[in-house]
């Protein structure tokens, strides 16, 4: 208790002169016995502050910060120091207020990654959620064409979402196991293309889960080191109806997909 005077220090103000600590005598014993049992109170209210201010992060202890983070469904970013996720923490009811929004999804995918990426959310009418390296929302309207050639029958599949990741923290592998590159299989069972461990994919799709509305469907989560992929400005960059994973058109032809992945690395959910 550092700001407050503490029990045992007030005590030799209220002792009689003769129970007072007069080391200069020899004459403490008396005081001594009172101090050994007032000293527990000190120790009592030590554990009843800290108990109290536990629940408010920033303030309290940062061991109790990912209990709180459990229970305000707020989940701890890759190598997220105690202050920055105290911060989220104190937050927590304006995150709420979005959930189910791209908004909601493209930032807590920026900062649960430790690179704190660029991240852009679209739909498939071509609405565009861009949550920028610093944190700040841009929206636009674009031109989407996702799956129409490989995938015709899905155009009506209006609340499909994909997700673009900039700058990924998990370094690329060869997209085969017999390429270089590739990881190695053992304990960590590591995914093909980039070295992302099962917890942190878990994890990825538990807060898509978590803050996709329910109506929404994510089709794909692109992972590119490409900072000028899927740029709005750049017709050629963005899909051009054959994106799907190949499939019959309707007519008997597989349709190859042309995605490049040289740069990228691509996450499909059904």
């Amino acid at each position: 208790m550092s700001a407050l005077v503490r029990f045992r220090d007030a005590i030799r103000k209220y002792v009689p002169p003769w129970l007072s600590d007069r080391p200069s005598s020899g004459r403490t014993v008396g005081f001594r016995l009172i101090w050994a049992m007032v000293a527990p109170l000190d120790a009592a209210m030590e554990v009843l502050t800290q108990g109290l201010t536990a629940r408010l992060p920033g303030l309290g202890t940062s061991t109790a910060l990912s209990y709180i983070g459990r229970t305000r469904g707020i989940l701890r970013g890759q190598n997220e120091t105690d202050a920055d996720y105290a911060a989220r923490l104190r937050g927590w009811l304006d995150r709420w207020r979005i959930a189910g929004s791209m908004d909601a999804i493209a930032l807590t995918l920026h900062e649960y990654l430790s690179t704190r990426p660029r991240v852009r959310v679209v739909n498939r009418a071509g609405f565009m959620v861009t949550v920028g390296t610093d944190g700040t929302i841009t929206r636009e309207q674009t031109s989407w064409d996702w799956d129409s050639v490989s995938h015709p029958d899905r155009a009506g599949f209006w609340s499909e979402l994909w997700i673009i990741v900039y700058s990924p923290p998990w370094a690329k592998t060869g997209p085969f196991l017999n390429t270089a590159g590739a990881p190695t299989w053992g304990e960590d069972e590591y995914g093909i293309g980039h070295d992302v461990s099962r917890e942190e994919h878990d994890a990825v799709k538990a807060l898509l889960a978590q803050w996709k509305g329910a109506h929404t469907q994510v089709r794909a989560v692109v992972f590119t080191f490409d900072l000028d992929a899927f740029n709005p400005s750049n017709p050629s960059s963005m899909p051009d109806g054959r994106w799907g994973a190949w499939g019959n058109t309707g007519s008997g032809i597989r349709t190859f997909s042309p995605r490049d992945y040289s740069t990228s690395r691509f996450w499909e959910f059904d």
